[in-house]
């Protein structure tokens, strides 16, 4: 509250961002409380910990070891997750970060945190980064694409749109209507990577979902093609046109 209250003067909004926290959230109709964080999921959450994590940003800056003749080690944060991209002595910047960390009484979440190398790979947002040689650009590039995890929940939520129990409570279009959007939130979000050939996995399935729902709504055998698929079922127009241009999804 310390930090938020330097960025907000009004004392009747810190009065209910205190409340915020200290109302606790209900699980299993049940209310728990806790004596420091946010609630996780809360839509207050990542203000609140962008206010707060702003000074980890500044005293990383601030020890000098992201400079290029340093440890040229870049701290990179979205809310609370943030990785470390470093060419120095990763023992160095882990020893630094743990000292802000106690500096600013915080914890990391140990089962989530490692050290890489970047051609081993990481995820970070939802993308798989990797280093890579290229034989185009006749050296050693990072590119990101989907990460496995990503591919595996968006399958999810489409298995989720079309299992047996959608069967019976709505038509193949209806559930077309709901997965369109879901489709087109995942494809934005990914559009600038190298998801080419995960895009056409993703939609492929997709429509074959479809398919299933029609068949088995109008007794169909499944093994229909990709010229039987009725148009007011398609749904491939609707696959972003990825960049493959080497800017777009290749970083030197």
């Amino acid at each position: 509250m310390e930090q938020v209250a330097k960025k907000i003067s009004d004392g009747a909004m810190l009065h209910i961002i205190r409340q915020f926290l200290d109302a606790g959230i209900m699980e299993d109709n049940e209310v728990h409380t806790q004596d420091r964080g946010t609630p996780q999921g809360s839509p207050l959450s990542p203000l609140l910990a962008n206010i707060y994590l702003d000074q980890l940003d500044k005293q990383w800056k601030s020890s000098g070891l992201q400079k290029r003749y340093g440890e040229d080690a870049h701290l990179i944060r979205y809310a609370d997750d943030f990785l470390i991209l470093l060419t120095g002595n990763p023992t160095v910047a882990k020893k630094k970060l743990d000292e802000i960390m106690q500096d600013l009484d915080l914890t990391m979440n140990t089962e989530k945190t490692r050290i890489v190398k970047a051609e081993e790979g990481f995820d970070f947002l939802g993308f798989r980064f990797v280093r890579q040689y290229s034989q185009w650009r006749k050296k050693r590039v990072t590119r990101w694409f989907p990460s496995p995890k990503s591919e595996m929940r968006i399958r999810e939520k489409i298995l989720i749109l079309t299992n047996n129990s959608v069967r019976s409570l709505m038509t193949p279009e209806e559930a077309k209507e709901m997965l369109i959007p879901v489709l087109r939130g995942w494809g934005n979000y990914f559009e600038h990577s190298l998801a080419s050939n995960i895009f056409t996995g993703i939609w492929d399935y997709a429509q074959c979902r479809l398919m299933y729902m029609y068949c088995h709504q109008h007794n169909i055998p499944r093994t229909w093609k990709n010229r039987d698929i009725p148009d007011r079922l398609s749904i491939m127009d609707t696959k972003p046109h990825t960049f493959l241009g080497k800017r777009h999804n290749t970083m030197s």
